[in-house]
């Protein structure tokens, strides 16, 4: 609740109105939103939001409960580039507006 309203503005920002309820997952909560959904590892002050192509692939990568593990990070761009990437435990998702490089770099796991 304090990190959709303090970091994506209530409703007015860029997540909308929630549109399920918050819920409980092994090590965190998740909750959706209009435009796109609140991700919150157990332990950590605030959660991130992972919308688009992003949030496309890392669900059809087992979102938090995939390889890639939990958000780490919002959404930013890639400098130089129209590229936008998003940081996650496990590595990282990065999108290229023509819409054809949506990438996965994971990390070793341990």
């Amino acid at each position: 609740f304090e990190t959709w309203g303090h970091d994506y503005q209530w409703e007015q920002g860029p997540l909308g109105f929630p549109v399920l309820a918050h819920s409980v997952v092994p090590n965190g909560a998740v909750q959706q939103f209009e435009r796109g959904v609140l991700f919150r590892k157990n332990g950590t002050p605030r959660g991130y939001a992972v919308w688009g192509r992003i949030y496309d692939a890392y669900r059809a990568n087992g979102s938090e409960q995939g390889p890639l593990g939990w958000p780490t990070s919002p959404e930013e761009k890639v400098p130089g580039t129209d590229n936008l990437q998003q940081q996650f435990e496990h590595g990282r998702l990065v999108w290229s507006p023509t819409g054809v490089a949506v990438l996965i770099d994971t990390k070793e796991l341990a």
